[in-house]
């Protein structure tokens, strides 16, 4: 019988012949090369992109609420295309700084 915690029932390794254990897909840590979504399309939360900017995420809903930066309504959630992150951030390059 496994072992439990909080009545649920937790991960063991299998042995395998040799006597190493092997873990389930489930169980392993996820890398870069596992994910389903392609970067391109891949959606960010705003706490995502202020990390990206390292500003605060009012930062983040104070352009989107002023109509600068491009995000998808999902119910009362935004979400941000890294695509068109990346495009709002090289057209801040190219745009002449006033101020």
């Amino acid at each position: 019988m496994s072992p439990r915690r909080n009545g649920t029932r937790m991960a063991v390794p299998t042995p395998t012949r040799g006597g190493s254990t092997r873990t389930s897909a489930a169980e392993r840590p996820r890398d870069a090369a596992d994910t389903t979504r392609s970067d391109a399309t891949r959606l960010l939360t705003a706490a995502e992109v202020a990390e990206r900017w390292q500003v605060r995420t009012k930062q983040v809903y104070a352009l989107v609420n002023r109509g600068e930066l491009p995000c998808i309504r999902i119910g009362r959630y935004r979400r941000f295309r890294l695509e068109a992150i990346e495009a709002w951030e090289c057209e801040q390059e190219a745009a002449p700084n006033v101020g």
